[in-house]
C-alpha cells in the first residue's frame, strides 16, 4: 500500500512537468504562428516597439479627446493672422507623445523657434502645407535633408527644418503663414509647400454647410459656435470610441500582453476593427450638414463669413483651384522678395485614378467610397494639376506628386483621408530634397 502511494506521489510531479511543457510548447507555436500571421497580413517583420509606440499615442489621443471634453479648452485654438495654431499649455505629455514633437510657444508642432536670423554657417528650411506635409516633417524629415545635404551650396552647413504645416490648413493660410513669420523677421533659404488635397475636400465642406469656402476649417468649432444637437451626437460618438481605443490600448500595455506576440496582434486586429467604427464616426462628422430648419441658426457671421451660392459644384472647385494658384503664385512673389527659393509640390492622394494600384487590404483601409475626400479628389485635383501647369508657365516651381507611388504595389495609405506610412513619408522626403536638390544645383 505504501508503495503504490509512493507511485501516485511520484507520478503527481511528473504530470505537472508534463503540463508545464505541454503549456510552453502551445505558447511558443502560438507565437510563431502569430508571428508569420503578422508577416503575411502585413507584409514586414513584427517588432514590439512599433506597437508599443501606436499604443502610446493612441493613449495619448484618447486623452487628449477626454480632457477637451471635460475641461471645456481644446488642443487647437483661434488665431487671428493664419487661422488656427495648437495650444502649447494643453496637454502638453499627450500633444508631444502623439506627434513626436511638442507645440511651440508659436503654437506651430516645432521643437524650435520658427524665428530664426539669417546666419552663414546654416540653411533654413520651412516646411509648409496640411498634416500630409506636418507628418512628412517628422517620419520623411531626416530623408528630406539628407537629399539636401548633397548640394554643393548647402555643404558643411547645418539644415535646419521649421515646421508649420498643421493638419487641416488649406489655402490661403500657407500664405497667410508665410507673410505672418516674414512680418516677424523670421528667414528661410527655401520654402517648401506640400499641398492639394485640404484645399478640395475641406473647402467644398465649409461651402456644404454653409460657409465661406477660404475660411479655416471647422471655424465655427473654433469660436465656440458648434451647438448643433446633431454636431454634438456626432462628437460624443468619437469621443467615447476614442476612449474605448484608448482603453484597450492600457490594456495590451501591461506587462504579460505587451510581451506577447499573440497578444499584439490580437489587439491590432481588434484596433482595426475599432478604427473603421471611428473612421466613419469622423465620416459622417465632416459630411454633417446642419438642418436648415433650424429654429435657431447655428453660425453668424464671424463664423459663416461672406458665402454666396455656387449653384453647382463646377463654380465652387473652379474657385478653389483659383485662389490655390494665386496663393501660390504670391508665395512664390514673397519668397522671390526675400532671396528665397520656393518649391510647390501637390501631394500625392489615394483617390486620384490609377495613381496607385490598390489591393484588398489597403482598399478596405484607404477607400471610402462615396465620401467627401473622394468626391473632392475626383472634381477638384484636375483643376489643381491644370491650374499647376499654369503656375509653371508663370515661373513657379511646381511640381506633381500624384503618380510618386505608381509602380508600388505594397499598402501605404493609412487610413480613408490622405495620410501614409512612416516608409512612404520617408520616400516622399527623398523624393522632394532630390528634386530641391537639383533644382538649386547638385
Amino acid at each position: 500500500m505504501a508503495e503504490g502511494n509512493s507511485e501516485i506521489q511520484l507520478a503527481k510531479p511528473r504530470a505537472r512537468i508534463y503540463a508545464l511543457v505541454v503549456t510552453i510548447l502551445f505558447v511558443a507555436v502560438l507565437e510563431g504562428l502569430s508571428y508569420l500571421g503578422y508577416v503575411v497580413w502585413q507584409k514586414k517583420a513584427f517588432h514590439f516597439r512599433e506597437h508599443a509606440e501606436l499604443r502610446a499615442r493612441q493613449i495619448a489621443s484618447a486623452d487628449a479627446v477626454e480632457r477637451s471634453t471635460t475641461s471645456g479648452s481644446t488642443p487647437i485654438v483661434p488665431h487671428p493672422f493664419v487661422g488656427f495654431v495648437y495650444d502649447p499649455n494643453f496637454d502638453p505629455l499627450g500633444t508631444k507623445n502623439y506627434h513626436s514633437i511638442p507645440a511651440s510657444t508659436w503654437g506651430y508642432l516645432d521643437d524650435k523657434n520658427p524665428i530664426r536670423s539669417k546666419s552663414d554657417d546654416e540653411v533654413v528650411v520651412g516646411l509648409f502645407g496640411g498634416s500630409v506635409a506636418f507628418w512628412l516633417s517628422v517620419q520623411g524629415d531626416q530623408a528630406l535633408l539628407d537629399e539636401l545635404a548633397q548640394a554643393p551650396a548647402f555643404r558643411g552647413k547645418r539644415l535646419v527644418l521649421i515646421r508649420t504645416a498643421l493638419g487641416g490648413v488649406k489655402q490661403p493660410q500657407q500664405l497667410a503663414s508665410l507673410n505672418y513669420l516674414l512680418a516677424l523677421g523670421a528667414h528661410f533659404d527655401v520654402v517648401i509647400n506640400l499641398d492639394g488635397f485640404n484645399e478640395v475636400s475641406l473647402s467644398p465642406e465649409n461651402a456644404a454647410k454653409g460657409m465661406f469656402p477660404f475660411f479655416p476649417y471647422n471655424w465655427p468649432a473654433l469660436l465656440g459656435q458648434a451647438g448643433d444637437p446633431a454636431m454634438l451626437r456626432l462628437v460624443g460618438q468619437i469621443t467615447l470610441l476614442e476612449r474605448q481605443r484608448g482603453d484597450r490600448a492600457r490594456l495590451f500595455s501591461k506587462p504579460v500582453l505587451r510581451h506577447s506576440v499573440f497578444a499584439n496582434v490580437l489587439w491590432r486586429i481588434l484596433d482595426r476593427r475599432l478604427e473603421g467604427e471611428i473612421s466613419q464616426a469622423r465620416l459622417a462628422f465632416h459630411d454633417f450638414k446642419p438642418d436648415p430648419n433650424a429654429p435657431v441658426p447655428v453660425t453668424t457671421y464671424a463664423t459663416r463669413g461672406p458665402f454666396h451660392a455656387y449653384g453647382t459644384q463646377e463654380p465652387l472647385f473652379d474657385e478653389i483651384a483659383a485662389v490655390w494658384s494665386r496663393s501660390s503664385l504670391l508665395m512664390r512673389d514673397a519668397c522671390a522678395a526675400n532671396g528665397i527659393r520656393y518649391f510647390h509640390f501637390l501631394q500625392p492622394n489615394q483617390y486620384v485614378p490609377d495613381s496607385k494600384p490598390l489591393g484588398e487590404a489597403e482598399k478596405k483601409i484607404a477607400i471610402w467610397p462615396g465620401s467627401a475626400y473622394e468626391t473632392g479628389v475626383h472634381l477638384g485635383y484636375p483643376k489643381l494639376l491644370a491650374a499647376g501647369e499654369g503656375l509653371r508657365q508663370r515661373g513657379v516651381e511646381f511640381y506633381d506628386l500624384t503618380r510618386i507611388f505608381a509602380a508600388d504595389p505594397n499598402p501605404i495609405y493609412i487610413d480613408g483621408c490622405c495620410h501614409v506610412s512612416p516608409e512612404a513619408n520617408q520616400r516622399l522626403g527623398h523624393e522632394i530634397g532630390r528634386i530641391v536638390r537639383k533644382s538649386i544645383g547638385g
